[in-house]
């Protein structure tokens, strides 16, 4: 069964494209939305006292008061299953825009006469030659622009929050494909939480997250290019997470390494340094586990000592000998460390000593023969083409 169509219009100025929108929109009732000085041209347009109804403002000149009763009207025709056009044609400039701001928050469509010829000398309304623009409504629009930037900065609790926002709108307002955008953001939802747990090592959890976002994402059968790319993510972060093992590995440190690279592009040179430190110290412990079964745990010997031991068992080795080219400056990055807040010291780490911290380590990581694929930014970086 066809929606009713309603179509609710500022009234004010000119009556033509009033008169003309209401022609090509062809609605079942007509809400006429007038000041005090614009009630007598209603007639004019084409009221139907049987179907069609006025809603006057209070004050026309004040915008806020506009939008609020604008809002609550559309709230109150939302309540059946409708179809709602809204006009900003007519109507004084605080009229419009109060129309317009009430729409975008409900997800409802507006529609604009423009043209060529107005009066006024051409800065009043439009008068002949004119045509309609439709405009989709846009109620997601900055809510995903903000998310996108959440998660651009790997801020998962603000993009948590602002999908919540949108999810508890969805279920406010009647839209066309409202089930599919909920499925679309829900499964968001899940990808964020995902994420964060990962960010945290939270490993298993994150896992859990990545399986019950790919089912979530099954389910909408979106087939786009970048959907394809972004399900395929999904299913190599899923793998790359069950290798992740609570105890010392190269994928372990990997993901350590760009963990701490994460921190530093969002400031926090302090949390980067307590990683690239753990980083340098995982490496060897991995690196000792692996090839010659010792624990340093066992051994009870810290970092530097790990490092000396390696060496000595492995002289030749590539990692080994990165270490002793390096061993001098690397002792003074990792003195940065003690010297932070985090560790030893009573003062933040600057952004030049983590710049030169991670160039140092970073010589270090480039050595891994390990797959060093970032699949974490990868996928955080693809769900926003999505």
């Amino acid at each position: 069964m066809e929606k009713k169509k309603i179509l609710v219009m500022t009234v004010g100025g000119s009556i033509e494209p009033c008169k003309q929108i209401k022609g090509q929109y062809g609605p079942d009732k007509v809400i006429f939305i007038v000041s005090r000085g614009s009630l007598g041209q209603v007639g004019d347009i084409g009221y139907n006292p049987e179907m069609d109804d006025t809603r006057k403002l209070e004050d026309h000149t004040n915008t806020v008061n506009c939008a609020d009763e604008c809002y609550r009207w559309l709230k109150e025709l939302m309540a059946a299953d409708v179809e709602i056009l809204a006009d900003i044609t007519g109507g004084t400039k605080t009229m419009s825009a109060g129309l317009a701001y009430a729409a975008l928050q409900l997800g409802i469509p507006t529609s604009y006469v423009d043209g060529e010829k107005r009066d006024k000398q051409g800065l009043g309304v439009v008068i002949s030659d004119s045509f309609i623009r439709t405009f989709p409504n846009f109620l997601y629009s900055r809510d995903v622009a903000s998310i996108w930037e959440h998660m651009r900065t790997y801020d998962w609790r603000s993009a948590q929050n602002t999908i919540s926002h949108v999810l508890t709108v969805i279920d406010d307002v009647r839209i066309e494909k409202n089930n599919v955008i909920k499925q679309e953001f829900t499964a968001l939802q899940k990808l964020t939480e995902a994420l964060q747990a990962w960010d945290l090592f939270d490993h298993k959890n994150a896992k859990i997250g990545i399986t019950e976002t790919i089912r979530l994402w099954e389910s909408l059968r979106l087939r786009s290019e970048n959907d394809a790319k972004l399900r395929q993510l999904l299913v190599e972060a899923q793998n790359k997470l069950q290798q992740l093992h609570d105890s010392p590995t190269a994928n372990l440190c990997v993901d350590l390494f760009f963990n701490a690279k994460r921190k530093f592009e969002i400031g926090l040179f302090d949390d980067a340094m307590a990683r690239l430190y753990r980083f340098v110290e995982m490496t060897v412990q991995w690196l000792l586990l692996e090839r010659y079964n010792i624990k340093t745990a066992d051994l009870m010997i810290g970092l530097e000592k790990s490092w000396d031991k390696y060496c000595e068992l492995a002289p030749s080795d590539e990692m080994a000998t990165c270490y002793k080219t390096i061993e001098k400056k690397l002792k003074d990055v990792l003195s940065f460390r003690n010297m932070s807040i985090l560790a030893h010291g009573f003062h933040p780490l600057t952004k030049e000593k983590a710049q030169i911290a991670f160039a140092t380590i970073a010589l270090l990581f480039d050595r891994l023969q390990v797959d060093k694929r970032d699949l974490f930014q990868e996928l955080s970086h693809q769900v926003c083409h999505v």
